[in-house]
């Protein structure tokens, strides 16, 4: 049968506010309370909760040459993170983030709405930290959406024997700290972006009176 959905939409970011409606499916609104119980749950872990120990630094100078020194979480509480995290960065979850922001840019037919899906894309996907920061290790671009994919699949939620061993080497090219510390902050930004989707989440289930 499905819902109907209005409600207005306000964005700081892309200073926003506009009444925007859709029709969301049982199957759709199911997967968007899951999508928002998945949110709780990752918002609840030490490691967006105390957010801010993470630290890298970089020096060079002619007598030393480069030197790198970092400051990591416990890595308990990455774990807790990436376990958390896996429901929206693995594309068969029932609620991925893509699944999700699929469903929210065909049900709502606004073109400055479906801006600011793109805009969280761009942030989930390390697009816009990407345009900021470049590092690359034998010509390969550390801040990038396949390296995180690649040690994930070898570290992390899996344990490619082939993956791997590219990751290993890129990890003793520059430092195995600060190579965490770059996938670290690839997934903050998957974290914030999912939050933000949240937000819209909450109002489609009635949680929220407004959007931000």
């Amino acid at each position: 049968m499905g819902k109907h959905i209005a409600l207005k939409f306000i964005s700081n970011s892309l200073s926003i506010e506009e009444e925007i409606t859709a029709e969301i499916e049982d199957d759709e609104y199911k997967k968007l309370e899951a999508y928002y119980e998945y949110s709780n749950d990752l918002w609840n872990t030490n490691f967006i909760q105390k957010t801010g120990n993470s630290q890298l630094k970089i020096n060079a100078s002619r007598n030393t040459g480069l030197s790198i020194s970092t400051s990591l979480p416990p890595w308990e509480d990455v774990i807790v993170f990436l376990h958390r995290l896996r429901p929206f960065v693995l594309h068969r979850e029932y609620a991925s983030f893509n699944r999700i922001r699929g469903i929210l840019g065909r049900r709502f037919e606004c073109a400055t709405f479906r801006s600011f899906l793109k805009q969280q894309n761009n942030i989930y996907t390390g697009l816009k930290l990407q345009n900021q920061i470049k590092i690359q290790i034998k010509n390969i671009e550390l801040i990038s959406e396949q390296i995180l994919d690649d040690w994930l699949n070898s570290k992390e939620y899996h344990r490619d024997p082939e993956i791997r061993n590219k990751i290993d080497e890129l990890e003793l090219s520059l430092d195995p700290d600060a190579f965490r510390f770059i996938m670290l902050m690839l997934l903050t930004d998957k974290a914030r972006a999912v939050f933000a989707l949240t937000g819209v989440v909450m109002l489609i289930l009635g949680k929220s009176d407004t959007g931000k």
